[in-house]
């Protein structure tokens, strides 16, 4: 749509490298991407919007997995704002418009764009590309100055029966509860690159670029006790459901007072 050149890369080694050379033609408009104004799918994967919220309120794999599940929220990439400290007073995004960006056959883009609490406004992109079992999101956020203790979370309930969580941990790969020490602070862990939650037969990974924090189970619950603190938990929630940690002004000292 905007005038570049997309094409995929494929079969390029591990460690390795493949060159290609641009020459002067026209593009070949190839690829199995299929888009609408409320899904896009490639064959190996579809994915499904939520019209009032635009989380994914279904991902399916070409064998027929269901992973996104809607029994407690609306869907994968959900927009959560928790005003104040206490989760229970989440509150979500609505969407204004859902307009397709690109449309394929190679590349699919959908764009949300939303009314967000705490927010002046929210973007969220979904990309899929031929041949590729990846769901790209682009969430972009224009914050508006909050002074009053606020956080910004996107939720990702994930369905995965028996699934356990595994995150990038830097030097190596870390178990939340099992590779960690009892008591150990379990309010947020950092997923450095990737975190992945599987069974046996079924799995997600989950990459990051710039949001490394996030929380298992549910969100943390800042709230101060009587003695004007409160303890870290040191457990994770129960399932597969993971948020992504994007922001909080819950610390006081040397701290932005908004963001």
């Amino acid at each position: 749509s905007n005038g570049g050149l997309a094409f995929v890369a494929r079969d390029v080694p591990p460690l390795g490298a493949r060159r290609y050379v641009v020459k002067a033609g026209n593009a070949v408009p190839a690829g199995s991407v299929k888009v609408s104004a409320s899904g896009l799918e490639n064959g190996l994967v579809s994915v499904m919007l939520d019209p009032q919220t635009g989380a994914i309120k279904s991902l399916r794999t070409s064998a027929g997995a269901e992973l996104a599940d809607t029994s407690q929220l609306r869907g994968l990439n959900q927009f959560c704002y928790v005003p104040g400290r206490n989760p229970a007073d989440v509150k979500t995004s609505r969407v204004k418009k859902i307009e397709v960006v690109e449309q394929g056959p190679l590349v699919g883009t959908l764009r949300v764009t939303s009314e967000a609490p705490g927010c002046k406004s929210l973007v969220q992109e979904m990309t899929i590309v031929d041949g590729l079992a990846k769901v790209g999101i682009v969430n972009l956020i224009d914050k508006s100055i909050v002074r009053e203790k606020e956080s910004v979370h996107f939720a990702f309930p994930v369905r995965m029966p028996g699934g356990a969580f595994r995150l990038d941990g830097g030097w190596g790969i870390v178990r939340p509860t099992t590779d960690q020490l009892p008591g150990s602070c379990m309010d947020f862990l950092c997923s450095g690159r990737w975190m992945d939650v599987s069974n046996g037969t079924t799995g997600v990974t989950w990459t990051t670029l710039e949001s490394p924090l996030v929380e298992l189970g549910r969100m943390t619950d800042e709230t101060q006790g009587s003695n004007g603190y409160r303890t870290w938990r040191d457990s994770v929630g129960p399932g597969t459901m993971f948020y992504s940690y994007v922001m909080n002004n819950y610390w006081h000292t040397n701290y932005a007072a908004y963001q």
